[in-house]
């Protein structure tokens, strides 16, 4: 368990795993009050206790979105794993948006801004394959894309 004024090498792994998931903070190794809110915001996002504390409830969310995930054993690195969500910009985000209008989901253009049609098409993506419908393109709806024809690299 980690919480605020932990220091060292797990908090700095916690805190690159945020950083990761598009939380905009530093990996300082102290779990600061940056590292306090993003988690916080890490856990109501994920419908956990927002109490800012990274018990087992938070790790296991987290791991469902990459957390830990270490090298492969013939020492290349694992293939990263970003998990995009609504709000999240980027390239990554343009892969899965094009992924979603091929598969005739209303979202408008493929445009790198993770907004509320995404969020909409991407739970329904998630409900039709059985998945928590959470808008959080994780491991679990990365993989359920892959079986449905997805090939963007960014998970």
């Amino acid at each position: 368990m980690i919480k605020k004024g932990s220091k060292g090498e797990e908090v700095r792994k916690w805190q690159k795993f945020l950083k990761s998931i598009e939380y905009d903070i530093e990996v300082t190794g102290t779990f600061d009050e940056d590292t306090f809110n993003a988690t916080v915001h890490f856990q109501s996002e994920n419908d956990l206790d927002d109490d800012g504390i990274v018990g087992r409830g938070t790790y296991a969310a987290a791991e469902d979105q990459g957390y830990g995930e270490e090298e492969e054993e013939d020492d290349k690195p694992a293939k990263k794993h970003i998990a995009i969500r609504h709000g999240s910009r980027g390239d990554e985000v343009k892969q899965w948006q094009k992924f979603l209008l091929s598969l005739d989901y209303e979202i408008g253009k493929a445009d790198g801004i993770y907004g509320d049609a995404t969020y909409e098409a991407t739970t329904h993506f998630q409900e039709e394959n059985g998945l928590d419908a959470d808008g959080i393109v994780g491991k679990k709806t990365y993989a359920a894309a892959v079986e449905a024809g997805y090939e963007g690299d960014f998970a």
